[in-house]
């Protein structure tokens, strides 16, 4: 089995806070354009008076911490998780359908839940990932289907186990990696 996580669109290439997210179509899950609340729980997003985005969220870090938390809080990624087991990130694009944009390994993952560090991060384990990169855009996996990637609607949760060679198939037929 391998994993994909569906992540929120990340201008800054997943290794910083999203620049003007107020103004980027990508970020519409957190910073809807025409107004209403976000479609993912990240609070009230913000930017500061640079045009930084000042929410706190792991898809900010991914390609610098290298980890990603097991939901809900105080769960821990099972025995389903093995080291070195493929990893797959996707975003969700506006018009619902998904975008794969990083593949990396499973380096270890925590077997407790941490106790302490900063606030948001209490109460989770985490998934740790070999050192990556996003891919090239022109390399991106576009306009995949829910039923493409996990065989049914994506609803609720951040991650997935998925046959690895499904997923090996829609990069193959895509032409990209």
């Amino acid at each position: 089995m391998s994993i994909i996580i569906r992540t929120l669109f990340n201008n800054q290439g997943w290794h910083a806070p999203c620049v003007n997210p107020d103004n980027d179509w990508r970020c519409e899950a957190c910073f809807p354009r025409h107004g209403g609340e976000p479609s993912v729980d990240v609070g009230k997003p913000s930017v500061n008076e640079k045009g930084i985005c000042t929410t706190v969220c792991w898809d900010q870090l991914i390609c610098t911490d290298y980890r990603w938390g097991c939901t809900p809080k105080g769960n821990i990624f099972g025995s389903r998780a093995h080291l070195g087991e493929h990893v797959y990130f996707v975003f969700k694009q506006p018009n619902g359908k998904y975008t794969l944009w990083g593949i990396t390994t499973v380096n270890s993952r925590d077997n407790a839940i941490m106790k302490d560090g900063e606030n948001w991060e209490r109460g989770f384990s985490f998934i740790h990932f070999a050192l990556f990169e996003p891919l090239p855009e022109d390399k991106w996996v576009r306009d995949l289907s829910a039923q493409e990637l996990v065989g049914n609607k994506w609803g609720s949760g951040r991650f997935r186990y998925i046959k690895r060679i499904l997923i090996e198939q829609l990069i193959s037929r895509s032409g990209s990696h």
